[in-house]
């Protein structure tokens, strides 16, 4: 009997740490479950919060877009009452800024993201959102675009703008998608085309992820850091990023053939990480080529 009770003891004791261990993991189920980060990238920041400055190069038709997803000030109201854009997030925030540049070229600016749309001709893509990064993992610089050569068409809904939009500036955070085939319903971070207003917004499981990318703080900062890109090699920042010549290699196609993501390697970890969304029917196009 004796033996039997020291037995049971330490199982009773494991069984107990395990229970406990479970209700810990299921208190933060949803930033545990959060897992669509873009490798680990990430902007190096020395604080919480930090404000990342978007530069405003898009011209009138997507003016709303662009401060839908970026700002609480801006953002439509849905019927819940709350408002969702990237400014919702409890690790950042974003401030659209005045930019001036060139939107047909949209040179990336050191310490922060430009927003550019143009018609950049029959590329193939809707959208880029790219992200430079420097050696190990810190975005330096971001970019995120739309084409009206295929959005002037009248082919592609409101909804699909405002998703894109949302989505190519989430990319310039470190996220990836949640998913890839029109199942995370209620997010911006997935691809399909939106049938409902939350289709075009971050969600929690998106919050939740940022969260997660910024767990930890930095011993330096890329953001608003307008020095970071001077010691890279040239090539980094010059260029047309908005053509497929310049993106690298391809290193993965989503199963449903609609998003790409390329890299292109400078040299000592120094990378350009562009991701994709083709305009429809491109995938069969890619596909038959590949």
């Amino acid at each position: 009997m004796f033996a039997m009770t020291r037995l049971r003891l330490p199982i009773a004791v494991f069984v107990g740490v395990a229970f406990a261990t479970l209700l810990a993991l299921a208190a933060f189920s949803s930033t545990a479950e959060a897992n669509h980060s873009w490798s680990k990238y990430h902007w190096a920041r020395t604080g919480n919060t930090y404000t990342l400055q978007l530069g405003d190069n898009v011209s009138d038709k997507w003016q709303t877009y662009l401060e839908t997803a970026a700002s609480n000030s801006k953002a439509y109201v849905p019927s819940d009452n709350t408002t969702h854009d990237w400014t919702d997030s409890t690790v950042l925030d974003t401030k659209v800024v005045a930019s001036g540049k060139d939107p047909t070229k949209c040179v990336p600016t050191s310490g922060r993201v430009e927003v550019c749309n143009a018609a950049y001709g029959s590329t193939g893509w809707l959208g880029l959102g790219q992200i430079w990064i420097k050696a190990p993992n810190h975005i330096y610089q971001g970019a995120a675009k739309v084409n009206d050569t295929y959005y002037d068409t009248g082919k592609y809904s409101d909804y699909s703008k405002q998703q894109v939009m949302c989505q190519e500036i989430g990319h310039t955070f470190g996220l990836a998608h949640t998913s890839e085939d029109g199942s995370s319903q209620g997010t911006c971070m997935d691809y399909a085309e939106p049938t409902a207003t939350k289709d075009q917004w971050p969600n929690q499981h998106d919050y939740d992820q940022l969260t997660k990318i910024y767990t930890h703080l930095d011993k330096t900062s890329t953001v608003s850091n307008t020095s970071a890109a001077s010691t890279l090699p040239g090539a980094a920042n010059r260029g047309n990023f908005n053509e497929r010549a310049q993106w690298g290699q391809l290193q993965r196609r989503s199963p449903n053939g609609r998003l790409e993501v390329y890299e292109r390697d400078f040299g000592n970890g120094n990378k350009l990480v562009t991701f994709v969304i083709l305009a429809d029917g491109e995938e069969e196009k890619r596909a038959g080529a590949s």
